[in-house]
């Protein structure tokens, strides 16, 4: 799922700093990625990624992220795992973070 309007933006940034949604930037090691994002695991070689992105309409992934009341019953390492994956482009992921900083400033002025 590509999301391209900025109240979206904002919905994914509250998300992230509510705790609603899961990143990669959330995993420590890159290792651990394909058995939190376990789809992940079926993208054998850089050929299907490319194909993934043209699909997707996308030159460059900026982030991945699910919300974590999709998580499946298992974890990894202390990390939720799941079956499904949503990805920003990296554009949407500056602006997402953006948004992010933005709930954590004027939460810590409260």
């Amino acid at each position: 799922m590509i999301n391209r309007d900025k109240a979206t933006e904002k919905e994914i940034a509250l998300g992230i700093h509510k705790g609603d949604i899961f990143t990669n930037r959330h995993v420590r090691d890159v290792k651990d990625l394909t058995m939190v994002f376990m789809i992940l695991s079926f993208i054998d070689d850089e050929e299907q990624m490319m194909e993934i992105k043209k699909i997707m309409k996308i030159k460059e992934i900026g982030m991945i992220y699910e919300y974590v009341d999709q998580a499946i019953s298992m974890s990894v390492n202390g990390y939720p795992t799941f079956g499904s994956m949503r990805i920003l482009t990296k554009e949407q992921t500056k602006k997402v973070w953006k948004y992010v900083e933005q709930y954590r400033k004027a939460e810590g002025s409260v």
